[in-house]
């Protein structure tokens, strides 16, 4: 059972310290704070514009997640949203808006709103007061209780995706249902053999100092994107069928990024994702997609992965260039 604070949040289980092992540092899936938009504590209300707002980062996929979702739906005018410094230090994300004063306007977001806050650890503790665990993202903020709503990504990324926000009227695509009812077992389902049997292993590659250990998770990774691309080989247009789900958006945050940063830096040069023909082709078709295209920025993805002090790059020295994915994305 977890602990609940006084005030109804649940704090995060452990901390991140360097040094810990793979499991430690890499894939940690505690969460601070899983509170539901639509509750009496957090209810959601016309005329309410941008109440509760998303803190991201261009490097991390899972909040990618919680972006993507929001940009597909047509939130941005329901909630708002601030970048992170790409780059994590020790002492947590910045919250110093580098990102919003240095990049295009579509990618961008809105400096932070909430003046107490430095950095993301501000945020919990604004939420819990002795809060000393790991400040992660995506954080979901309520800026008139100055509390924390929800930090677990995949439930963010499923509220924004159903219909739970379709009566705002700012809410730009409400036909749009990315977890459609009937389909959410079998979508649940995927994410979760793709998070156990995907990226978690992948992760775990990049840390691991055990040649024998090392070569199992790299058995695991492939194993699973050679079972995938098998999967897109059918003729199907996303993960879940003919329609664009939840599913296609957790497939997508960690593809996008494996040529450029994973195939480097975790050392899994085994296959490229472009070596997988199915997987590539999908990957193409979810790139016309704004929702997915216009939330992505590789550069700051692999800025942020190389440059972060919890990474397995010493000195940190950032690659030039998108590990390829100019070379078949563009012009798609």
């Amino acid at each position: 059972m977890a602990t609940v604070a006084s005030n109804g949040v649940e704090p995060a289980a452990k901390k991140l310290k360097a040094g810990t092992d793979e499991e430690e540092l890499c894939y940690v899936t505690d969460v601070h704070s899983t509170g539901v938009l639509g509750t009496d504590r957090f209810p959601v209300n016309e005329g309410e514009s941008k109440r509760y707002h998303l803190f991201v980062g261009k490097i991390c996929p899972f909040a990618h997640r919680a972006e993507i979702a929001r940009k597909l739906k047509g939130l941005e005018d329901v909630i708002g949203l601030t970048q992170v410094n790409s780059a994590q230090v020790e002492a947590g994300w910045r919250l110093d808006d580098t990102y919003f004063h240095s990049t295009q306007a579509d990618q961008r977001g809105e400096p932070n709103p909430v003046a107490e806050a430095n950095n993301v650890p501000d945020l919990y503790k604004m939420t819990t007061p002795s809060f000393s665990g790991r400040a992660s993202i995506p954080v979901l903020f309520d800026t008139h209780s100055k509390k924390i709503v929800n930090t677990e990504s995949a439930e963010i990324a499923r509220f924004f995706s159903s219909d739970k926000l379709n009566h705002i009227k700012a809410c730009k695509h409400p036909e749009l249902d990315l977890y459609p009812v009937a389909e959410r077992a079998a979508i649940d389902d995927f994410c979760d053999k793709y998070g156990a049997e995907f990226v978690k292993p992948l992760y775990q590659s990049g840390f691991t100092k055990d040649q024998t250990r090392f070569n199992e998770l790299n058995d695991q990774v492939f194993g699973y994107l050679a079972k995938l691309d098998d999967c897109l080989g059918d003729g199907r247009t996303f993960v879940m069928g003919d329609k664009l789900t939840v599913a296609d958006i957790h497939a997508y945050v960690h593809l996008i990024r494996f040529d450029p940063i994973y195939y480097t830096l975790y050392k899994l040069t085994h296959r490229r994702i472009s070596d997988h023909p199915n997987i590539k082709s999908y990957i193409q078709r979810l790139w016309q997609l704004d929702g997915f295209r216009l939330t992505t920025d590789i550069s700051a993805s692999i800025a942020g992965y190389f440059e972060s002090w919890n990474q397995p790059n010493c000195p940190m020295l950032v690659p030039k260039g998108k590990g390829g994915l100019d070379l078949w994305l563009d012009g798609v």
